[in-house]
């Protein structure tokens, strides 16, 4: 049985600017799972005990899943961490108005623009505790697995990502509600999100970049 251990957003008190991340394992296995909420019925990233990881798609109804991407992460040097995976928040991008989750910590009192921010997820062995921090960035989240091993949530700030980076392997959509201005009748899209990653190859860190907006135009502008 897998269960939740960690979840996460940009929120600022009275607004979700982008969409959920949940981490969730195996504990016997080892094993760590992440999904967009968004799209958590056909889009899942694997981190397997073995090194071995991917991403799979599920069509409705199939539980199995195709994998369409595949790779590993970097063996552990000498007890230090190994990073597994990185999503990136351009703060300029994460425009959502949606329900704040209560069961995500920290929340941002307002947005540091222009800044980009950064989720990084390790694996660690060790016998003590991992220390987190009560800080906006650091160790926010730390979960034992089993048999020494942990895993760890990390946030920090970074540069402003313009332009699309080099080596995406796909870009993925939830398109949001579908709705009409009564007085305009624009219609448009309301809270709109997309992630597009990179896949390392053949071994490396996964790279997610997260994009939301409240309101996306669906009227032709002349």
């Amino acid at each position: 049985m897998s269960k939740s251990i960690f979840r996460y957003a940009i929120q600022t008190p009275n607004r979700r600017h982008s969409d959920i991340w949940n981490f969730f394992c195996n504990k016997n296995q080892q094993c760590l799972y992440a999904k967009r909420i968004s799209q958590k019925s056909w889009m899942k990233v694997t981190f397997h005990k073995s090194g071995h990881c991917h991403l799979k798609e599920y069509e409705p109804g199939d539980e199995i899943g195709t994998p369409d991407h595949k790779w590993r992460y970097e063996d552990a040097v000498d007890g230090q961490p190994v990073h597994l995976m990185r999503i990136v928040y351009d703060l300029r991008m994460q425009n959502a108005d949606l329900e704040v989750d209560k069961k995500i910590k920290p929340m941002f009192e307002h947005l540091a623009l222009p800044n980009s921010f950064y989720l990084d997820v390790f694996f660690i062995q060790s016998d003590r505790d991992i220390e987190i921090s009560h800080q906006q960035t650091g160790v926010i989240a730390a979960h034992h697995m089993s048999g020494g091993k942990w895993v760890y949530f990390s946030t920090s700030f970074g540069p402003l990502t313009n332009g699309m980076p080099d080596g995406v392997a796909e870009l993925s959509i939830h398109m949001g509600e579908s709705m009409k201005d009564e007085v305009t009748q624009e219609e448009f899209l309301r809270n709109m999100t997309a992630v597009w990653y990179r896949v390392p190859q053949p071994s490396g860190v996964f790279v997610a970049h997260e994009a939301a907006t409240a309101k996306f135009s669906l009227s032709t502008r002349e």
